[in-house]
């Protein structure tokens, strides 16, 4: 098993880590929209990654952090409609 994923998450998991099988993929295991504490380390996506990601405003923050070009939009400014926006906290994709 390449992909470690919830219950929520198995059917994607399922069609990446086929997909990683039909690429050869011989790297860590994966960790896809598991959060639990169970996952040891040397995995990729850890769980604290995971749990980062489902709130996008601190992803953002930490991406910026680590030098990742990121882009946001406050809501002062003037936007040019129309406008594709996500709230901080969001679940399945």
């Amino acid at each position: 098993m390449k992909v470690i994923s919830s219950r929520t998450s198995r059917k994607s998991g399922r069609v990446l880590e086929q997909a990683l099988s039909e690429a050869g993929y011989d790297g860590p295991k994966i960790v896809w929209g598991y959060s639990g504490s169970s996952c040891r380390e040397g995995v990729l996506n850890p769980p604290g990654a995971v749990a980062l990601a489902t709130n996008k405003r601190l992803a953002l923050r930490a991406m910026r952090e680590a030098g990742v070009p990121t882009l946001y939009v406050g809501l002062n400014e003037d936007w040019e409609y129309p406008v594709v926006a996500r709230p901080d906290f969001h679940r399945a994709g």
